[in-house]
């Protein structure tokens, strides 16, 4: 999945700016899915209630997704998050 940013983006430690996002969610298994939820839980300190709803877990596996800290993801301008967490939702949840 390809998500385009509104303006170029240089993560951390990035010699140059993206403006499109990479994410390889189709390779994504159980396992990936299992970390992410465990990142998300621990940068939280507890478990959410939902995880079709946590933005966390939701990053956390866009940070996996697209070889990304997602802390370096949590720097994206506001609208450029927003739309990489929900493309991250929709995917996990079915929509296309």
């Amino acid at each position: 999945m390809l998500v385009e940013l509104s303006k170029p983006f240089t993560p951390p430690g990035a010699d140059k700016a993206i403006d499109v996002l990479t994410l390889d969610l189709e390779s994504l298994t159980g396992k990936h899915l299992m970390k992410a939820s465990r990142e998300a839980d621990a940068k939280r300190g507890g478990v959410a209630l939902s995880m079709n709803l946590d933005i966390h877990y939701h990053i956390e596996v866009t940070a996996i997704a697209c070889g990304l800290d997602a802390e370096a993801l949590e720097r994206l301008p506001a609208r450029d998050f927003t739309k990489v967490q929900v493309a991250v939702q929709g995917f996990l949840l079915g929509a296309d």
